[in-house]
């Protein structure tokens, strides 16, 4: 079996010939904040505690390029309505196959706390 992933551009996303090289540049801002701290309660016992957060965005594409899974008949393709659809074939027994596509994350802004303790006994 040989794969073939095609390329689009423009606005209406017109399908490249075969072999057009594909480059995007994407990044993933991500930003982490990290206080800790050590108590020495006694000669023999301390406490590393510590506080974090990060901010994990959406990626983005230097020159505004976003990526769009498709089907083979061009429609864009919605990765939970996909995952939704498996799921309850396979609550019916049944297979849910979608022909020729890749599934994509779908990426949402988060953002966690975490909150840490340690106890240390010496």
């Amino acid at each position: 079996m040989t794969q073939i992933a095609y390329t689009r551009t423009g606005q209406n996303l017109t399908l490249n010939p075969p072999n057009t090289p594909a480059f995007d540049q994407s990044t993933i801002p991500f930003y982490n904040l990290y206080f800790s701290d050590s108590w020495r309660m006694k000669p023999t016992l301390t406490l590393s505690y510590g506080l974090g957060w990060t901010l994990e965005m959406p990626p983005v594409e230097k020159d505004g390029k976003q990526v769009e899974f498709v089907d083979q008949a061009g429609q864009q393709i919605d990765t939970v309505g996909y995952l939704n659809a498996r799921k309850a074939a396979a609550v019916q027994g049944q297979a849910y196959i979608r022909s020729r596509f890749c599934s994509g994350r779908q990426y949402r802004r988060r953002a966690e706390i975490s909150v840490q303790a340690v106890l240390w006994l010496v």
